[in-house]
């Protein structure tokens, strides 16, 4: 995730928060093709975590979502519905912001930030594939087969690794697209 950073301030110097300069360096340099999908479990969460929030159409939709997944599979980025089919079923603007909170490439920045600051990983997934290059879900059982925790969101190490190669090779195709030298990003003086 320091490395993410770097890069991203590479091709963005001008933009001083880390939270937009990662997001607009996902949007542009990764290539990420679910970055605008939302995470049906995590906004099913973020719903009842808000206790108005539990009865409407989006609580519904993305309920309803949840519901039928299997718990003895693994879910991927591909059952989750991309931003502007979900947001059709916000009722207000307060669940349309829990929508964008939602995304994936939001979640990335989430996970990014408890990695760096509190080094370790959110919620209680555990990343059980070595080689997989993308985020899924999995179903936990709490001891009792009756007690299902939710779906837990795993974003593996190997798709860090991937989104780090493939916006390493977008950031040089913006960086000469745009003509900008990436050494002027960084203020470097003997002064440290």
């Amino acid at each position: 995730m320091s490395l993410y950073d770097t890069l991203s301030k590479a091709g963005f110097p001008q933009i001083r928060k880390n939270h937009n300069r990662v997001i607009q360096f996902i949007d542009t340099c990764s290539g990420w093709q679910d970055r605008d999908r939302v995470s049906s479990q995590q906004l099913l969460l973020a719903l009842q975590q808000d206790k108005g929030r539990v009865n409407g159409r989006l609580f519904e939709f993305v309920q309803n979502r949840v519901n039928q997944w299997m718990p003895t599979t693994v879910i991927t980025p591909r059952d989750d519905p991309l931003y502007n089919d979900v947001v059709l079923y916000a009722d207000s603007s307060e669940e349309v912001v829990l929508v964008k909170q939602t995304r994936y490439k939001e979640l990335f920045y989430t996970y990014r930030n408890r990695l760096i600051h509190e080094f370790s990983r959110p919620g209680f997934g555990i990343d059980i594939f070595d080689d997989n290059q993308e985020p899924y879900y999995h179903s936990l059982m709490d001891g009792d087969e009756e007690k299902r925790l939710p779906w837990q969101l795993v974003f593996p190490v190997a798709f860090f690794h991937h989104i780090c190669q493939t916006s390493l090779a977008g950031l040089e195709a913006h960086l000469r697209e745009n003509n900008l030298n990436p050494y002027l990003s960084f203020e470097v003086s003997s002064k440290w």
